[in-house]
């Protein structure tokens, strides 16, 4: 970065955020005072002779720079010479002429002398990747020239992609571990490119454990900004009912102390079955009345079913037996001891 002979700085991007610009008005002919930039002077590569030389700054959409602007009399356009036509008697007005997409704190203002300065904050809502140009003139005594304070203002996108609703998937799982699950990728849609890439993970195809799994999807714009946005898959077995003898029926007592079989099924999508007792994370029998609890081991594949024989407690009583899943659900029945 190095000043220029225009006492501007030469640079390859746009001034950050906050960054006060300061626009010098020149005197021109019979000391005139006249609009210069003096900040922000861009050398741009050669085939673009007419802007070989342009004055810029840039902002972040939402977000405010400031333009300071003041008058200093020049002779002959390059020489500067004592005294300043601006005056109180003798005010020079000056007006900002922006497009209908930047916002100034203010679009007139005046100068009595050639030592104050006055700020302007420009900022805009609408990212542009070409610039908006900003002019300013100037209504006074003498000739007051305005074409060195034109400058362009360039606003960045600073707002991320939005996503479209999500929805909660729901899969029967195919084996012990889960379930292979595609989705639909969710879209995404920034206000300047439109809709963007999305990518989530787990992706869609992934094997998803038994229960609940949070897919995160990520979407970014040409600017950089990110959104995310996320949803649940949920993979459950397909189990039937417990079964049994007097399993839900009040009118049937059991013997205590006998044995009474306890079995259920687990059926895959499409057909078949799971047989893996891995699938089962506890189980137990608990006394309704005082929630006692006794763990209920040894299950055994039959077949296709997954059965224990249950021995009937001695206490007379309503016993509660539940087997607990490893998708985090249950299956559980409600047996009456005499």
């Amino acid at each position: 970065m190095g000043q220029s002979r225009f006492g501007g700085w030469r640079r390859a991007g746009g001034l950050l955020l906050g960054t006060t610009v300061a626009m010098t008005l020149l005197a021109g002919t019979a000391h005139a005072d006249s609009v210069r930039n003096d900040v922000a002077l861009v050398i741009h590569n050669a085939g673009q002779p007419d802007e070989f030389v342009r004055r810029e700054t840039t902002v972040a959409e939402d977000q405010t720079v400031t333009v300071s602007y003041h008058l200093q009399a020049q002779q002959g356009g390059t020489d500067s010479v004592p005294g300043c036509n601006a005056t109180p008697d003798a005010p020079v007005a000056i007006t900002v002429v922006a497009p209908p997409e930047v916002t100034a704190s203010t679009t007139s203002f005046s100068f009595t002398d050639c030592t104050t300065e006055v700020p302007v904050d420009y900022s805009s809502t609408t990212p542009s990747s070409t610039g908006y140009r900003i002019d300013v003139t100037a209504s006074g005594q003498g000739e007051n020239r305005v074409t060195q304070a034109t400058f362009r203002l360039f606003v960045t996108d600073a707002t991320a992609p939005t996503f479209d609703e999500t929805h909660t998937r729901y899969a029967l799982a195919t084996s012990a571990a889960g379930a292979n699950v595609n989705y639909p990728t969710p879209t995404a849609t920034d206000e300047v490119d439109g809709p963007v890439p999305v990518t989530c993970s787990p992706p869609s195809g992934s094997l998803f454990a038994p229960g609940s799994t949070t897919v995160t999807c990520t979407a970014t714009d040409a600017a950089g900004n990110s959104a995310t946005t996320q949803f649940e898959v949920k993979v459950f077995f397909g189990a039937t009912w417990l079964s049994c003898a007097g399993c839900d029926e009040d009118d049937k007592e059991l013997k205590g102390g006998s044995t009474n079989p306890v079995k259920f099924t687990v059926y895959k999508p499409g057909g078949g079955y799971i047989t893996d007792l891995s699938i089962i994370s506890s189980a137990s029998i608990t006394k309704l009345s005082n929630g006692s609890s006794t763990p209920l081991t040894g299950f055994k594949v039959t077949g296709h079913d997954i059965h224990n024989n249950v021995k009937v407690p001695t206490s007379p009583g309503k016993y509660r037996i539940t087997v607990n899943f490893t998708d985090g659900t249950h299956r559980s029945c409600v047996i009456k001891v005499k």
